[in-house]
């Protein structure tokens, strides 16, 4: 199987980048269906789990490069969390899938959080990154 099954280009800026899995995509609603506790419960999760890899991911930002394998991984599963976190609040954001308006405005406010600037995406600006381009190259 080639990487041409396994990735598609992303148009913005031709970076690579994986198919979600089915298991990752937001799940289709039907007409009364509203949000259960379980899916806040689960984003909440999720979100910690992300947090988590992002400082596991940041305290391992001096390992040599011939240690990078094991970072890399954390640095595509925190990745993926972001991105599945991202699809679930924009996937949630309607006002009908909730009991209550005060759940929706926790929803809202965290999908302000979730989509707003400056979270790390690893695949293009990797830990190790600013150390690498503070050297100058020299050994």
């Amino acid at each position: 199987m080639g990487l041409s099954k396994l990735f598609k280009p992303r148009k913005s800026n031709g970076v690579l980048t994986p198919e979600p899995k089915h298991g990752d995509l937001p799940l289709s609603r039907t007409k009364g269906q509203k949000v259960t506790v379980e899916e806040f419960r689960e984003l909440r999760e999720l979100i910690r789990y992300r947090y988590a890899l992002d400082v596991e991911i940041w305290g391992l930002r001096d390992v040599k490069p011939y240690s990078r394998d094991a970072v890399e991984e954390r640095m595509r599963k925190a990745d993926a969390a972001l991105a599945k976190i991202q699809r679930t609040v924009n996937n949630l954001d309607k006002r009908e899938f909730f009991s209550s308006h005060a759940d929706y405005e926790r929803l809202k406010e965290i999908k302000h959080r979730v989509l707003e600037p400056g979270k790390r995406d690893w695949r293009l600006h990797p830990p190790w990154e600013e150390r690498e381009a503070g050297s100058g190259g020299s050994a």
